[in-house]
């Protein structure tokens, strides 16, 4: 705006700086402002103003840039924690398959064995078998008996053999 009033505002900054500041008495710093006039110090805070603004407005930019590095930083990291869980997911449902894989052979196997019963039951293979076990239990009992008639046999041989 005005470079003359920049520069000795700077020479002023510069010197209260140096000289410290001073409210006694209408301290060095008022007399120094009062060598401005109103409109310069004015334009003067505006200009500080405007300044102030702007570098607010670049700090709240850096902190929105910052913001989204965080983010962009969280997510990153959200990746590998989501990737590990898809792996692990992955993992999961191979075993899950290996699983269904398993017990859809066992069910098979069971369908195959029922068929096997059931066409066992119906067809003339069935009947056979009862009538092969009705012909089995005949000949164990009679079996048994011969058994039975030897062993009496024998215990009259016995005494024949005692008694002679």
């Amino acid at each position: 705006m005005y470079p003359a009033l920049d520069s000795m505002w700077l020479n002023m900054a510069s010197k209260s700086v140096e000289e410290g500041f001073s409210d006694e008495g209408g301290g060095s710093l008022s007399e120094r402002l009062g060598v401005f006039s109103n409109t310069q110090l004015i334009e003067e805070v505006i200009t500080v103003w405007d300044e102030l603004i702007r570098s607010e407005q670049e700090l709240a930019n850096t902190r929105q840039r910052l913001r989204a590095l965080e983010i962009e930083f969280s997510s990153s990291n959200q990746e590998v924690n989501d990737r590990a869980r898809t792996s692990r997911i992955e993992e999961e449902l191979r075993v899950a398959k290996t699983k269904i894989a398993q017990l859809e052979l066992f069910l098979e196997n069971a369908e195959a064995r029922i068929l096997e019963n059931n066409n066992l039951q119906t067809s003339g293979r069935f009947e056979e078998l009862q009538k092969e076990n009705v012909r089995l239990l005949q000949s164990e009992e009679e079996q048994l008996l011969l058994i039975l008639d030897m062993e009496e046999q024998l215990d009259k041989l016995i005494k024949k053999l005692k008694e002679d």
